[in-house]
């Protein structure tokens, strides 16, 4: 086991205790209605397949409206915060994300909830004990996809109607789900397997188990090209699984955001671009010294990379590497989570310092929210964030 996963393992899991709550939940539907993609939806991990956590329709919230945030609504059955990633997905009228079960955390479900109403639309078991694990969903065309234990699930994502389940190693727990044109990708920690299934059946179009440890984030499909992590960089023709290329073993880990053709990857120490083609290395910056592992997770737009460490919360210029502004959150446990950019505006979500939304261009604090809180994601005009116990919603 690699020395720094095994940290931000310990350190998200003493995180998630100290603030989860079992949540005993009632089952039942609300009225139908077409969970399909919208305009500003944020439909899976950092918000489409390439995992940039970058928004591209969001044209509401700016850096000269977002100092009016307020919260415009809570869902205190909505309570994503577990294991390693406490993180939401939004399409159409539902929210979307993997919640605890009702006896001390056992059991995990994904769950559907009618932003309306707030209402738990439906739910359904993924996986039946305690586990880390990035049980995070993806939605596309009215499918819901989520990885569990030891299974690949599809429900309709309106009603929860089960649509095909493929299983596979009996050991196997899913990282974050990723669903493009007609393919659903994930890799699995325990069995470190890379896994491509048809997304309309289910069956496993290939699978590929590469050289390492540990497989502990999503896989990112651009352009044809599959990217995963386990400490090279492994890159895989999407469609069919044939190797590309694979770079020497640096300390990758967890997600590769593709933007641009540049490949994007925060170690626990610096931040490292590479060739998305060929990995030829492009450029490298530093972060932080001793343990800066956090989410480990970039988000890009093109011109901007911001990280999130323990201390820190970095943009970085994306062609040249050099640092654009620092907010340094004045403790080295202060965690900055999955950072998201949106219309010029950086929303990033802290242990220490709640939800703060920044100036992408200055680093200027725009808006700041106490409170502990997760990673946010923008979506029709509004920020959702899960915060103490219970999902946040953030408005104009």
């Amino acid at each position: 086991m690699v020395s720094h996963v095994d940290r931000m393992r310990r350190s998200r899991a003493i995180f998630a205790s100290a603030i989860a709550s079992a949540i005993a939940l009632t089952v039942f539907l609300t009225t139908p209605s077409l969970a399909s993609a919208g305009t500003g939806d944020w439909p899976m991990w950092g918000d489409g397949p390439a995992h940039d956590s970058f928004n591209r329709a969001e044209s509401v919230l700016s850096p000269s409206s977002v100092g009016g945030l307020h919260v415009v609504r809570t869902y205190p059955n909505w309570d994503p915060v577990f294991g390693d990633w406490p993180y939401q997905v939004v399409v159409g009228n539902y929210g979307f994300s993997a919640i605890p079960g009702p006896v001390s955390g056992y059991y995990h479900y994904i769950a559907a909830f009618n932003l309306s109403s707030g209402a738990v639309a439906w739910r359904h078991r993924i996986a039946t004990q305690f586990n880390y694990w990035g049980y995070v969903p993806a939605v596309r065309d009215g499918v819901l996809y989520v990885g569990g234990a030891s299974a690949m699930y599809a429900f309709d994502a309106t009603t929860g109607a089960v649509i095909w389940v493929r299983y596979v190693h009996a050991s196997s727990n899913f990282n974050m789900t990723t669903v493009h044109g007609d393919m659903v990708y994930a890799s699995t920690y325990d069995t470190e397997t890379v896994y491509a299934f048809d997304a309309t059946t289910g069956r496993v179009v290939w699978r590929r188990t590469p050289y390492g440890c540990c497989l502990t984030g999503p896989v990112s499909v651009k352009d044809g090209l599959a990217y995963v992590l386990n400490g090279a960089l492994h890159v895989y023709d999407a469609a069919t699984g044939t190797k590309v290329f694979t770079t020497r073993r640096n300390n990758y880990y967890e997600t590769p955001a593709v933007n641009n053709g540049v490949v994007s990857i925060q170690t626990a120490n610096s931040l490292v671009a590479l060739n998305a083609t060929t990995g030829a290395p492009l450029w490298s910056s530093h972060t932080m010294s001793g343990n800066a592992v956090s989410s480990l997770t970039p988000a890009v737009d093109g011109k901007t990379i911001v990280v999130g460490t323990t201390r820190y919360l970095i943009a970085f210029n994306a062609a040249t590497g050099a640092r654009r502004w620092t907010i340094d959150g004045g403790s080295d446990f202060t965690d900055y989570l999955v950072p998201s950019i949106a219309n010029g505006v950086v929303y990033a979500g802290s242990i220490g310092r709640g939800m703060q939304a920044i100036d992408e261009r200055t680093g200027d604090v725009l808006f700041s929210a106490d409170g502990i809180c997760w990673s946010p994601i923008v979506a029709h005009s509004k920020i959702y964030v899960a915060c103490n116990d219970g999902m946040t919603v953030f408005g104009l």
